[in-house]
């Protein structure tokens, strides 16, 4: 099976697919860990700014236009 592109995991996640969720946030972790750290060496503190904004994307994801890059958004 081909794997699912951000926009079909938001939609799925819009209907309430917890583990779309874990695949987007997986997806993207990497990428944002290393933003994060570019403001903190703290590994602890990382992970929470993480956290606060997987929680954020959480709530807001409604939101995402279909033509943006879902990171380009979460970035914002």
């Amino acid at each position: 099976m081909p794997e699912r592109s951000d926009a079909e995991l938001i939609a799925a996640i819009l209907e309430g697919s917890e583990s779309c969720f874990e695949q987007l946030m997986d997806r993207h972790s990497g990428r944002l860990f290393g933003l994060l750290s570019r403001f903190t060496r703290d590994r602890g503190e990382v992970e929470d700014l993480a956290q606060e904004v997987f929680v954020k994307v959480f709530r807001k994801l409604h939101t995402v236009p279909q033509s943006t890059e879902f990171y380009t958004w979460m970035y914002r």
